[in-house]
């Protein structure tokens, strides 16, 4: 994965595999032991190898600026449009507003389904500023987990913050990230209750109440929790039209079942 020691006094140590965080893995770089660096694809190849999968494109614009060689705003929308790719494949995302708002002016097929990333410190993030997102044409934003989650008033169960009200009530479409990555759900709404957000509640439960609330993407560095919750989702609604959500998500990982099942015969 993507790490680096910034003390390092040499190359291969500042490169070294031992750098990469705990909640990532380095389950597919080249060698274990660090002396294999993987080969890095630029963006045209990776629209290729994804496009062969058939799968959808997320990709995240960085900071650049016009003499480094990186990538601009028009750039990453010329590669799709070389590849044949479908707007509706693709969700531009960016922490920069201006990139975001060229997409949606220059290119409208591409900016229709263009992120707003929030990176916000400070818990309520964009969240007042979702009107004014939404009026400019933003159509999706993306905080941080933390931002769009609080304790109800006894600290027993997780519900949606002001930041996810407003986003939903100015008709935003939300994605959050990173489910399984940070624990303590920050930036955490300010509260002297006994029970802040995320600390006593398992990745099911803050998934269902992300679920609930409307949430339409949850970025994750570990899939298979988020597959699991999914999964129990899509066979709900095929199997048991009557119920709209999994429901006592402690229970199901406690017992490793969909819905509360107490054996795959239940569910299967």
């Amino acid at each position: 994965m993507d790490s680096s020691k910034a003390s390092a006094t040499s190359a291969a140590a500042y490169m070294s595999m031992d750098n990469t965080a705990t909640f990532r893995t380095d389950l597919y770089s080249d060698a274990w032991d660090g002396t294999v660096c993987p080969t890095l694809v630029t963006h045209k190849e990776s629209i290729a190898l994804i496009n062969a999968a058939g799968r959808k494109f997320t990709p995240e614009l960085k900071t650049y600026f016009s003499w480094s060689g990186s990538l601009t705003y028009d750039q990453v929308v010329d590669e799709y449009k070389q590849a044949k790719v479908e707007p509706s494949r693709v969700w531009l995302q960016s922490f920069n507003e201006p990139d975001i708002m060229w997409w949606i002016q220059n290119e409208p097929a591409f900016g229709a389904q263009a992120v707003m990333l929030d990176g916000s410190a400070i818990f309520g993030g964009f969240g007042h500023r979702a009107g004014y997102l939404a009026s400019a044409g933003v159509r999706y934003i993306a905080p941080q987990l933390g931002h769009l989650i609080a304790s109800n008033a006894n600290g027993t169960g997780l519900v949606p913050s002001a930041y996810a009200r407003n986003a939903t009530a100015a008709g935003l479409k939300i994605i959050t990230w990173t489910v399984e990555r940070n624990y303590g759900c920050s930036p955490a709404e300010a509260s002297t209750r006994a029970t802040p957000p995320c600390t006593s509640f398992n990745e099911l439960e803050l998934i269902d109440t992300l679920y609930k609330m409307g949430v339409v993407g949850v970025f994750s560095d570990w899939p298979a929790t988020v597959t699991f919750y999914a999964s129990c989702i899509d066979h709900l609604r095929t199997k048991r039209p009557a119920a709209s959500t999994c429901g006592e998500v402690k229970a199901i990982w406690n017992r490793s079942g969909c819905c509360g099942a107490q054996s795959a015969r239940e569910v299967f």
